[in-house]
């Protein structure tokens, strides 16, 4: 009785994991991490689970976990990120 909204959910659910495999396989590319985004905020996306320590440096800069990347403001970028970039 409910077939259609669970084919548009699963519809919505596999567009969803195919953008997180397209980010994943861009940061396999571009060297582990893709920072995307505008001038304010921005997503970081690591092709493997980093460290600990990079990922606890992402929560203190008030970065926050979702849809498989981290999202936060440009400016608070903490430097064990940057440091993965160059």
């Amino acid at each position: 009785s409910n077939n259609n909204a669970n084919i548009n959910r699963l519809k919505k659910r596999l567009l969803s994991v195919q953008r997180r495999q397209e980010d994943a396989t861009d940061a396999e590319q571009n060297g582990g991490v893709v920072i995307a985004g505008g001038d304010t905020y921005i997503r970081v996306v690591f092709a493997e689970k980093p460290e600990h320590s990079i990922l606890r440096d992402l929560k203190e800069a008030g970065f926050r976990w979702h849809s498989g990347s981290w999202s936060g403001e440009r400016a608070k970028l903490p430097e064990s990120v940057k440091a993965l970039i160059d």
